[in-house]
């Protein structure tokens, strides 16, 4: 394991692992071509995996369900603005096309320019749930607000 997963919980290790696996057979099942990144792309690059859209391999950042309050919801989705080691967060990586949200009926994909570009002019009005202490930023994106940024729902 990577330096960025040394203060992660194992249960949030295990979730994220098990959406990734979830999107690798749902891709899979709809017929597109599928390859796993490499530990040091996942680690620090942001990259889980890639597929093949429109003839060319895409980079993707696959993202668990998250919990609110101890339930687990797909109404909000968390960015990552930078990590908690301060490190730029998934959001600002120059190596990931996609981001893969996992929802309760599969998963949402968006460009992440379009994602940055979304947060950067509505940064003001977005709520953040960064942990005090920490330096990671974090804020929470409507996804009823992102319906019209969805690049693919597999």
């Amino acid at each position: 394991m990577g330096i960025f997963y040394l203060n992660a919980p194992k249960s949030k290790i295990l979730q994220g692992k098990g959406a990734e696996q979830l999107f690798k057979e749902t891709i899979l099942k709809n017929n597109f071509e599928y390859r796993d990144s490499t530990k040091k792309e996942d680690i620090y690059k942001h990259t889980d995996c890639y597929v093949k859209f429109h003839q060319k391999w895409r980079s993707i950042d696959v993202k668990s369900l998250k919990k609110i309050r101890g339930e687990f919801q797909d109404e909000k989705f968390f960015i990552e603005v930078k990590n908690d080691y301060g490190y730029p967060g998934w959001l600002y990586s120059n190596h990931v096309q996609f981001i893969a949200f996992q929802t309760f009926n599969g998963f949402e994909l968006y460009k992440t320019k379009k994602l940055r570009r979304y947060f950067e002019e509505n940064k003001k009005s977005l709520q953040s749930t960064s942990k005090k202490g920490s330096p990671a930023e974090l804020f929470l994106l409507e996804r009823k607000c992102l319906k019209n940024l969805i690049y693919k729902n597999i």
